[in-house]
């Protein structure tokens, strides 16, 4: 589910499987909840929350669907979409993910939490920084 005008567009995830080089592929992908800062604080953290959630669905389904279709460790997997989800340092939510200090850290930490695939930042192994994952807010 979503809030504020993203309740009027179904979110989910998207999966599909396809066969390159006798090796499957397995494609993800997602758009998750916004953030609306022009709304009241009490919005904001409803959205924070929402997200959480958004990531434990994402992760709980893509660990089932991986469980049921993976066929050997030389598939590949691949996550991708907006996940509207900073990589910095937020102090809210630090609050609502205890140990993880952004939202980002949680969907990596979520992703690592099951033992037979690793997650790895693809972008950042490239380019050595984190891409731009925020439009329009900058806390520093």
């Amino acid at each position: 589910y979503s809030v504020d005008i993203d309740s009027v567009i179904n979110r989910g995830l998207v999966y599909i499987q396809i066969e390159v080089c006798g090796n499957l592929m397995h494609l993800f992908t997602s758009h998750l909840q916004a953030t609306y800062y022009s709304k009241s604080e009490d919005r904001v953290l409803t959205s924070y929350l929402v997200r959480k959630t958004q990531i434990e669905e994402i992760c709980f389904n893509l660990n089932k669907c991986l469980q049921e279709n993976v066929k050997n460790n030389k598939d590949i997997v691949l996550l991708m979409g907006d996940f509207n989800v900073p990589a910095y340092e937020d102090k809210d939510v630090k609050k609502l993910y205890g140990e993880y200090s952004s939202e980002y850290a949680y969907l990596f930490g979520e992703l690592n939490s099951y033992d037979y695939f690793k997650t790895k930042n693809i972008y950042y192994d490239q380019f050595n920084e984190y891409p731009v994952t925020y439009g329009g807010y900058d806390p520093i």
